[in-house]
């Protein structure tokens, strides 16, 4: 993989978790840490959710043969590893960094901007990202469509052979 892909792979998911919180704190918020029971809580939910970042992007370029980036995404429908019990693991796990960090911050404007930020992202699978998948992959999208839900994990893998 380059060095681009690399890049690319995690050009929006730092700007969702370090860019726009930055400028909360600069402009809106004063940077302040909560509690120190706080901080470790929001330590250890931003290291869930970065591991499970890893482990998607890692699968996308492996398997897919691309980056998580609508612009450069897989080549392959991807349906391993997290993808096997909801269908957007890697927002998912973008938005518990985010709520990591408002535990850290005890900051209600970044809880906002998780919020906010999965609103976005629902808008943009409904009306974009899910119609050219189901465009490119046809019935085996539209299988795991039906099968794997978008934002509430299943308690079991789906064990999907398209």
């Amino acid at each position: 993989m380059s060095t681009w892909k690399i890049f690319v792979s995690f050009l929006l998911p730092t700007i969702s978790l370090v860019a726009v919180p930055w400028v909360v704190h600069h402009w809106i918020e004063p940077l302040s840490f909560a509690s120190t029971f706080a901080l470790i809580a929001g330590s250890l939910i931003i290291l869930t959710g970065a591991g499970f970042l890893a482990w998607t992007s890692s699968i996308f370029a492996a398997f897919g043969q691309g980056t998580l980036a609508p612009w450069d995404g897989p080549q392959k429908l991807v349906i391993l590893g997290p993808f096997r019990y909801v269908r957007n693991p890697s927002a998912i796990s973008i938005i518990t960094m985010l709520w990591g960090e408002t535990l850290i911050f005890n900051s209600f404007y970044i809880l906002g901007w998780s919020a906010i930020y999965w609103l976005v992202i629902q808008v943009y699978l409904i009306f974009k990202e899910e119609i050219d998948l189901e465009k490119k992959y046809g019935e085996a999208y539209a299988r795991y469509k039906k099968d794997v839900p978008r934002w509430i994990p299943l308690d079991r893998a789906v064990h999907f052979d398209p």
